[in-house]
């Protein structure tokens, strides 16, 4: 079943005339892939994420009633999990990455069993979602400033927009390291603690909100689960390229060295270790 798109209403230049433009007419997923390959990855979505993410990419689908961490709004939210250092834009891979491995601690299945071309149609299908909501966001921000345009100017921010940073390169170890427990501690105690808490559960002093004003509550890192992934490669990304749309901060080359960010790692590991 191919997905429909509710309209959006798209205000146009100096005429200040109404456009009424489909979603579907601003940028869908047929206009970027092929019809086999989008009508494939529509069937693909409502099989494996419409339940929970909305035929429209919402967030609303039945079965986000029943779950205590909502699922992801694709077109309004941004995508947390980067592999970035700069930027707010997931890559493909990174996409392709989460559909696959899924998330235990948020109840996103993994799907092991897609291919790499469905897990890259899927992806793309994702995108398009919120390229949708990028084109939607920078409409409001023409029409607060009261600043005229068109539609050819909205759909070519977004492109810019949706372009993501080169991804980071995790660096290896440098010979010799050694994990430093009160290194690790000091790091932890200077950047993350007031939100992850003292002793990782949680239960930092920061009353903490994500882009959308949700309260939310910072991982419990003494369980050692963690949403983005669970390898050291993942536990770096998430250091040093954040979460982009949750208080989450990048903890920059200049803020961290890289033996600074594998220490975090290290004892991020430790803390389940420690309760």
């Amino acid at each position: 079943m191919k997905v429909s798109f509710a309209p959006l209403a798209l205000s146009v230049g100096g005429a200040g005339a109404l456009l009424t433009v489909a979603w579907a007419c601003a940028s869908n997923p047929s206009a970027s892939m092929p019809g086999e390959i989008h009508s494939a990855a529509a069937i693909l979505y409502e099989q494996h994420c419409a339940a929970c993410h909305g035929e429209t990419g919402g967030g609303d689908g039945p079965m986000a009633s029943f779950m205590r961490i909502s699922p992801r709004d694709f077109r309004r939210d941004k995508f947390r999990f980067i592999s970035a250092s700069s930027g707010e834009m997931a890559t493909d891979d990174d996409l392709e990455r989460f559909i696959r491995s899924g998330s235990r601690a948020s109840l996103m299945p993994a799907h092991p069993q897609l291919s790499r071309e469905q897990l890259k149609a899927l992806a793309a299908y994702v995108k398009e979602f919120r390229r949708l909501g990028v084109i939607t966001e920078i409409e409001e921000s023409f029409i607060d400033e009261g600043e005229d345009y068109t539609l050819e100017d909205l759909q070519e921010i977004a492109d810019e927009r949706m372009i993501p940073a080169l991804a980071l390169v995790v660096p290896a170890h440098r010979p010799g390291y050694k994990t430093n427990r009160s290194r690790g501690a000091e790091l932890y105690a200077a950047n993350c603690a007031s939100c992850h808490g003292p002793t990782g559960h949680g239960d930092g002093t920061e009353e903490l909100k994500d882009d959308s004003g949700r309260y939310i509550r910072a991982r419990d890192l003494a369980r050692g689960e963690y949403r983005g992934g669970g390898l050291d490669r993942d536990l770096f990304w998430r250091i040093r390229c954040g979460i982009p749309g949750t208080p989450m901060p990048a903890l920059g080359i200049g803020n961290a060295t890289d033996e600074d960010i594998w220490q975090l790692v290290d004892y991020v590991r430790f803390l389940p270790l420690a309760r």
